[in-house]
């Protein structure tokens, strides 16, 4: 696929690594430390604002990133999870 004048391939791709790494950095994680539970202190998304399309993206990735996690996830709201 060509990139189009607006760079949206590029951030598309961006996002792609940007979630392949995070999903790295938790499994890496889980596998040094062998926790029993893994608390997420806020601020799970960047952006309080977004439309609905954008929201449903963003969780989407993060369903990705954790997906599979062999342990409990929990996740307390950050001011930037409450729009």
């Amino acid at each position: 696929q060509m990139m189009r004048s607006d760079g949206s391939m590029h951030g598309e791709l961006n996002k792609h690594f940007n979630d392949l790494y995070q999903r790295f950095v938790l499994w890496r994680a889980l596998v040094a430390t062998r926790p029993t539970h893994v608390v997420v202190l806020g601020d799970i998304f960047e952006y309080q604002f977004l439309e609905d399309a954008a929201w449903d993206d963003m969780v989407r990735r993060w369903r990705w990133i954790v997906r599979d996690t062999p342990v409990p996830l929990v996740l307390l709201a950050g001011n930037h999870d409450i729009g």
